[in-house]
């Protein structure tokens, strides 16, 4: 199921760290922590675990979405009172988005805050977003950057690599996690495990190329276990099972969706 919130500022400058995303999965567990603090400790330290023994969370949230936001050093201002969306999904109707919806109405607000910087806002509205029939071949856009990675030797250490957007493997990536949480949502393998995941190409020369289409985002900035994340902002291509595609769509595509990568909606 797939929710849009419009927060509107309570704060005229409002200002929000620009890496927002680790403050932003803190002020949701917050939410469904007013629900069910019992659940909400159980998805954040351990979340539905793959039979490798992978834990996932099986939600993610997009970008703020305001045309209205200027990034100012380490900052992002509002000058007005003004609205943003964002949008919400996860396929745990029965756990995580009942106790979402609860712990919003309870709350009716959201801090986006870290290292001093806060901004407030309440929540406006609350809508249910219902997705198209979904084919065999759908071409989505990203409402917040996506990431896939392996492990690569690294002066003689293996460290995670991400994945870019034209790199060979990544798609590969993209339908093995696919298939993951499709075994952790429906409890069994998909009938047709076959997908491709194509950037687009046309979208990445555009924008100048694969530097100018990836993000470097900070989760933790300034603690002592920040984690730096190369991210991929571009269009894509889905192609395959449409079992497969579903679960992209409700869970997020790629890695990390519970602190908001991986949000895609259909063109």
């Amino acid at each position: 199921m797939r929710c849009k919130l419009t927060l509107r500022a309570l704060d005229a400058p409002t200002v929000i760290p620009i890496n927002y995303n680790y403050p932003i999965a803190a002020a949701i567990y917050k939410i469904i922590n007013a629900a069910s603090p019992e659940y909400s400790e159980w998805l954040h330290s351990q979340g539905y675990v793959t039979p490798e023994g992978k834990p996932m969370k099986l939600f993610t949230f997009s970008r703020l979405l305001n045309k209205n936001m200027k990034a100012e050093g380490n900052v992002l201002k509002m000058e007005k009172h003004d609205r943003c969306a964002l949008y919400i999904s996860s396929p745990m109707l029965e756990d995580f988005i009942k106790n979402f919806v609860i712990g919003l109405f309870s709350i009716k607000k959201i801090e986006i805050a870290a290292h001093g910087i806060c901004g407030r806002f309440v929540v406006d509205d609350v809508e249910r977003i219902d997705l198209p029939e979904l084919s065999e071949t759908l071409r989505c856009v990203a409402l917040s950057p996506f990431v896939a990675s392996t492990m690569k030797e690294h002066n003689g250490k293996l460290s995670p690599y991400y994945y870019r957007p034209l790199d060979e493997g990544l798609s590969e990536a993209l339908r093995r996690n696919a298939v993951q949480k499709f075994q952790l949502v429906h409890r069994a393998l998909p009938k047709n495990d076959l997908l491709t995941v194509e950037t687009d190409k046309e979208y990445i020369a555009r924008r100048g190329g694969e530097r100018r289409t990836t993000k470097l985002i900070s989760i933790k900035e300034a603690d002592d276990d920040e984690t730096k994340i190369v991210a991929i902002h571009t269009p894509v291509l889905l192609k395959g099972s449409i079992e497969l595609i579903d679960v992209i769509l409700q869970t997020g595509i790629g890695e990390k969706n519970s602190l908001g990568f991986g949000m895609l909606a259909p063109q």
